[in-house]
């Protein structure tokens, strides 16, 4: 059993079932296409509570995250959590996979300190776990 408190950082897997346009708070009416996504954030109050938060289809739309994950026709397939790790969402933009070209401003970087254009990202090839670390665990959904 994981202990859900240990902070860390988390990739959030999801898939956008079509091609979609929807309200993201102050971000507007944005496009998500029929892709694979990949969210990074961060989590210091223990990364278990958080993915059990982005996991439930109800819940207050805090943050831009959660106008996908409650929708239907995005579905988060799993959660890569990095234990003791707080840069996973700064990395996703480094990998060589990734489309820098597409990405939604601003998505989950407001207040990025490390100047991140989003934390939304999509590949041109799948992204694996160990492509940010070897130390993470997996929740699926």
């Amino acid at each position: 059993m994981v202990d859900r408190s240990i902070p860390g950082g988390y990739v959030l897997s999801m898939h956008a079932c079509r091609n979609l346009r929807i309200r993201i708070g102050a971000l507007g009416t944005c496009a998500i296409r029929e892709v694979l996504y990949y969210y990074g954030g961060s989590a210091r109050r223990g990364i278990g509570s958080r993915i059990q938060r982005h996991a439930r289809p109800t819940k207050p739309r805090h943050w831009h995250i959660d106008y996908l994950t409650t929708r239907s026709d995005i579905r988060v397939l799993e959660a890569w959590c990095y234990p003791e790790q707080f840069d996973t969402e700064h990395q996703l933009q480094y990998l060589p996979q990734v489309d820098l070209e597409n990405i939604l401003p601003g998505f989950g970087a407001g207040d990025c300190a490390e100047g991140c254009p989003s934390h939304l990202w999509h590949a041109s090839d799948k992204l694996f776990p160990e492509d940010i670390s070897a130390d993470y665990y997996i929740v699926s959904f």
